[in-house]
């Protein structure tokens, strides 16, 4: 077996995949990435990587089209693509039952959370469908705008910055339909409540609750304008260019609908984001003994909105209890102590609420238990700003991390792998930046984590600014770190995306991370339930056990997270960042570089050259492909890596595309691997279809002989039985109308969607209307739909012989079937419309169109359709000018066909004696091996063709029955060279190309291979023959001619 392996195009902007490229250097990446971005081809691969590049503007690569495009295919198949990323992480699920996970890294403003998106929205698109299914799909889809209002803020950088981190489990069963998930989020930046940056923003949804609200909420929520409010305007900046915050106020709510957020609780929410703005306006003046609130209006509509005591809010803000022993002392607070209180009580009120957010979509989404995922990891990018502080330094700790999965995963576990496994290759140097992660983590010796929790622990009654100075000095003290230098005020860490200074204001107050106890004692005598159980603390317990710090909690969920990406297969997205002013077109080729620098792309490329796209034990191989080769399947009994060398070799692998190590098998390419899932999903896919043809094929077959068995009835025992047809099989469609496309144009021209499948098509015969000389006959063909029976005939035009609809009779229009009571195949078919006119037809199959036809009439009218059996019959041939004909029936005993004489006024139709009126077919049981082959052709005299359309989506293809333009320009078909003449004295022979029963006592029985003497051709088909020494009746579409 030879596989037909497609190879990427290269693209005239770049190199599709950067493995390719022919100088390898950190420049010749940047460069390859800048012709394509000047051209807005933004993704680019490295090998099973995928680099995007943010274009800043719109690009019309994501619509349904491309999904469609991107839907079954392989990454080679078609150029790169989030879409083909996606696509190979949901395959890979499906096919292996394998948890997956999308790791998106990059900077802030490099379109990591746009990437998260169109992942979410793929997987949407092409899942299965269903209530239920559908139902996670909305929640996950409607996710992203209520969690980007709540956890996204305009930032220098990035319009749309995520202020936190999101790793979104979407949960699959075992069909890949997706039926529930799980977000875990991580290190929301809370700080931005009360203090953002000139040029940046708070949280969306404040400006979104401001320009938004209706009159009610406004009034309810005193709500006025975002310049009003201290924590909107500290940065000067209030809209973002291109966003409409009322707008997006409307599509929040929305999404609160659809996952189930009762009105209630969106009342509640919204009146908590307007309390927490006018918390922000309390300001404290000095007075000798501490500080007073300045507007007690302020302090009562900052109460009202959170359902507290005014009086009892005023104490928690100006007052802290101190624990002296057994005895607790209150100590009054300065303006700027109040005002860090007032902050501190901000800051934990939304914190709580984006918690409880998250957790009610988790129980939208029925987050199930031991399911197979599908993960996309959103988290904040490498920051360095001019000034950095508590929440860079845990940001770019996490990033940290995340470049340590890549390198281990990517880099340095591929390489070890390789010598565990004895396979050849070339090592390649890299930088482990596990050296910077020891540093900020580690606990012997400290790490900065471990040094800063020491300090807190050991300076409760300090000063912020000295805790902060001797956090500093402890570093400075302990740390011995080629990657860490102390300075005046700060200190450096050299992280793999560059050194960053921290400045250490903050550090140790924000990594306590304590509320007060008057304030948690304040929030939890609010009259309202929903506030009130963000508080759930028990603040009278003597709980001797600290609190974890925030520094701790980062660690612990960062080591959780690394665990959860690990027991995933990971695929990588690097975002990339091409300039600072958010404009497309704008590529900095030296910040470009910075990123391909520290993402380690050229690393990246060196180990997909010297390494190998795909391993996998050898059972699991053996076990996922075998069915490849018929020497390892269906039972392969030898050694698995024996197994594995047979298997390719038998398939046409070349040796040097793979190797075998000592527990694994290696391809080298993916294109390899690539072309051995499409081979195996194609062999599946005919196998389900030859099974699914089988099965169609038989109820179809059940349905013929059902109608054949009682067809008999039909005829009411008032016409005589042609003892060739008698016992014929049932067919459906004679003209092979699936494979014949002049007759579909023909009826696609009517434009009737109603009409269903075709589930009769013959070809009838019909005297001509001009008679010149004896009685000549045109061809028609009659097609019968569930709906009405349509007759198509070929006219002249222009010197050629097209397709043209005859006439449409609808079920409602038959009037009557006429027939008379010998054994002939006429009939009239009388139309109750006056612009239709009657039609006086020969069908070689008429038991069979009579029986089918009724069944669909009655299907559409509740009742047999009309009939009359005499022997003289008349029609209107031509009603406009009522024309009336007469046809007279006669037996005749040398006619063993129908003689058709006369003309002018009407005919006269003379055939031989028939069987008795009444005389029924042999009955056939219905069983499955009474469905005919595929290749095997009917016994009827003609060719076994298609099948009714709305049952078998696909007929094999045979050998045309109709004209070609050729033959219709000469007249018919041409004829074929004659058989040479038998030797003297021999009469002529054929051979059997298909096994036949008989099914009556006259006829032979065939078995492929047979040999026959020849001796009489019937018009009909039915050919005459002897075989060991018997004579009978065989169809002679069975034989060849020898």
């Amino acid at each position: 077996m030879a596989f037909n392996i497609k190879q990427r195009k290269q693209k005239q902007a770049g190199i599709d995949d950067m493995v390719l490229l022919p100088k390898l250097s950190e420049n010749e990446i940047m460069e390859n990435l800048k012709k394509r971005h000047a051209t807005d081809v933004i993704y680019t691969y490295i090998g099973n990587v995928l680099i995007s590049v943010n274009p800043f503007k719109q690009i019309p690569i994501f619509d349904q089209n491309f999904i469609d495009q991107y839907n079954g295919k392989y990454p080679y198949e078609e150029p790169p693509h989030i879409y083909a990323l996606a696509e190979t992480a949901y395959k890979n699920l499906k096919n292996n039952g394998d948890s997956q996970c999308v790791i998106i890294s990059g900077e802030s403003g490099a379109g990591k959370t746009e990437a998260s998106k169109l992942i979410m929205q793929y997987i949407a698109a092409v899942s299965g469908d269903g209530h239920g299914v559908d139902r996670v799909k909305r929640i996950i889809l409607e996710s992203n705008p209520l969690l980007e209002a709540f956890g996204n803020a305009k930032t220098v950088r990035n319009n749309n910055s995520s202020r936190f981190g999101k790793f979104f489990e979407i949960q699959f069963d075992d069909r890949g339909d997706p039926i529930g998930g799980k977000i875990t989020n991580y290190l929301l930046e809370k700080s931005r409540v009360v203090y953002q940056q000139a040029g940046e923003r708070n949280f969306h949804i404040f400006y979104q609750l401001c320009a938004g609200a209706t009159p009610e909420e406004k009034e309810e929520f005193a709500t006025t304008n975002a310049h009003d409010f201290y924590y909107l305007s500290q940065s000067g900046c209030y809209t973002v260019d291109g966003v409409d915050d009322a707008e997006e106020y409307q599509l929040t709510r929305k999404a609160m609908d659809v996952i189930g957020i009762s009105k209630e609780e969106q009342t509640n929410l919204m009146r908590l984001v307007a309390g927490i703005l006018w918390l922000g306006n309390i300001t404290f003046e000095e007075t000798g003994r501490g500080s007073v609130v300045s507007d007690e209006n302020t302090l009562n509509y900052a109460a009202y909105l959170l359902n507290v005591a005014p009086d009892k809010l005023q104490f928690a803000l100006l007052n802290r209890i101190i624990k002296s022993g057994s005895e607790e002392i209150t100590v009054s607070q300065s303006p700027a102590q109040a005002a860090n209180i007032r902050d501190a009580l901000a800051k934990a009120l939304y914190s709580r609420m984006f918690d409880w957010l998250v957790k009610r979509i988790n129980d939208a989404m029925d987050t199930k238990k031991n399911q197979l995922i599908l993960a996309v990891l959103d988290i904040y990018g490498f920051e360095i700003f001019d000034k950095n502080g508590f929440e860079q330094f845990c940001i770019n700790y996490v990033n940290e991390k995340l470049q340590q999965i890549f390198i281990d995963l990517t880099l340095k576990a591929e390489q070890d792998e390789y010598q565990q496994e004895g396979i050849k290759w070339e090592p390649i140097q890299f930088f482990n930046n596990k050296i910077v992660c020891d540093l900020i983590e580690e606990k012997n010796p400290p790490g900065i984590f471990s040094i800063l929790d020491d300090t807190c622990n050991t300076t409760h009654s300090m000063e912020a600014r000295a805790a902060d100075e001797k956090f500093l000095t402890r570093l400075r003290e302990v740390v011995n770190n080629p990657h860490f230098v102390g300075r005046t005020n700060e200190f450096s860490v050299k992280h793999y995306a560059g050194n960053v200074d921290y400045n250490i204001d903050g550090f140790t107050d924000k990594n306590k991370d304590v509320l007060y106890k008057t304030l948690i004692q304040c929030m939890q005598s609010t009259t309202n339930p929903f506030i009130r159980k963000f508080f759930p603390e028990n603040v009278n317990e003597n709980d001797k056990k600290r609190p974890d710090s925030a520094g701790i909690k980062i660690k612990t969920s960062a080591i959780e997270l690394v665990a959860s990406l690990k027991k995933c297969e990971p695929h990588y997205i690097r975002c990339i960042k091409p300039n600072e002013t958010k404009q497309p077109r704008d590529f900095d080729t030296k910040r470009v570089l910075h990123q391909v620098k520290y993402l380690g792309l050229l690393e990246n490329i060196r180990v997909r050259r010297a390494g190998f796209a795909f391993r996998a034990p050898f059972q699991k191989f053996l076990h996922s492909f075998s069915v490849l080769s018929k020497k390892t399947w269906p039972v392969w009994r030898g050694d698995a890596r024996e197994g594995c060398e047979i298997l390719l070799k038998d398939i046409g692998i070349e040796p040097g595309e793979y190797q075998m190590g000592r527990t694994k098998i290696f391809l080298r390419k993916p294109d390899t691997l690539f072309s051995l899932e499409e081979n195996k999903e194609r062999l599946f896919h005919d196998n389900a279809t030859r099974m699914q043809r089988l099965w169609r094929n038989y109820k179809l077959k059940r349905y013929f002989i059902k109608l054949r068995n009682s067809s008999a009835d039909l005829l009411d025992n008032r016409k005589q039985r042609r003892r060739l047809s008698i016992n014929r099989t049932f067919l459906g469609d004679h003209v092979n109308y699936l494979d014949n496309a002049q007759l579909q144009e023909v009826m696609k021209k009517q434009g009737r969607k109603d009409d269903g499948g075709v589930v009769f098509g013959d070809i009838f015969m019909r005297p001509k209307k001009k008679l010149l000389k004896g009685v000549t006959f045109d061809k028609i063909w009659g097609l019968l739909t569930n709906e009405a029976l349509y007759f198509i005939h070929r006219e002249k035009v222009k010197k050629q012989f097209i397709m043209e609809m005859l006439c449409r009779i609808a079920m409602n229009q038959i009037q009557c079937i006429c027939m008379s009571q010998l054994s002939d195949n006429w009939l009239v078919i009388q139309v109750n419309d006056p612009l239709i006119d009657d039609l006086f037809l020969e069908c070689e199959n008429k038991t069979e169109f009579l029986a089918i036809l009724n069944d669909q009439y009655r299907a559409k009218m509740n009742r047999d359709i009309p009939r009359t059996f005499e022997n003289t019959l008349s029609y209107t041939e031509n009603k406009k000018k009522k024309t009336v004909k007469k046809v007279e029936f006669y037996l005749d005993p040398k006619a063993k066909l129908a003689n058709v004489s006369g003309g002018g006024s009407g005919f006269k139709v003379g055939i031989c004696e028939g069987l008795p009126a009444g005389t029924q077919p042999k009955k056939v049981e219905i069983k499955m091996s009474n469905a005919p082959s595929y290749s095997q052709p009917s016994s009827s005299g003609q060719q076994r063709v298609g099948h009714r359309m709305s049952l078998l989506e696909q007929a094999p293809i045979q050998e045309s029955t109709y004209l070609t333009q050729q033959e219709q320009n000469t007249g018919g078909p041409k004829k074929r060279p004659p058989q040479p003449p038998p030797k003297a004295n021999e009469k002529p022979k054929v051979k059997a190309l298909y096994n036949y029963q008989a099914s009556a006592d006259d006829e032979l029985t065939l078995r492929e291979g047979d040999i026959i003497t020849l001796l009489d051709k019937d018009p009909s088909g039915w050919w005459e023959g002897e075989k060991n020494g018997k004579r009978g009746l065989f169809p002679g579409n069975y034989v060849v001619e020898l």
